[in-house]
């Protein structure tokens, strides 16, 4: 079995909103989950990134249909430095 993670976020990307679950929990137990909706404007992003860090999220995976996670993404590595999102296509 590889590596278990047990502070993660799944991000699906569109154009007006993004949808954000975050699961936690020690490897051994049942997962908590929370899903929460954000705009991607600058602000909507900064509220993502507050809470995926009170969370102590350390891995990031995002979906996307079309190119609308470029922008996303240019905005995340301007903001964050604790968490790297990978797409996942």
């Amino acid at each position: 079995m590889g590596e278990l993670i047990e502070r993660c976020a799944g991000i699906d990307i569109g154009k007006r909103f993004l949808v954000c679950c975050v699961m936690t929990g020690a490897a051994h137990e049942e997962p908590r989950s929370e899903t929460r909706r954000f705009d991607t404007t600058v602000s909507g992003l900064k509220r993502l990134r507050n809470w995926l860090n009170e969370e102590r999220v350390t891995d990031v995976v995002m979906e996307s249909t079309g190119s609308y996670w470029i922008q996303f993404s240019i905005y995340w590595r301007a903001m964050s430095r604790s968490c790297w999102p990978t797409l996942k296509r």
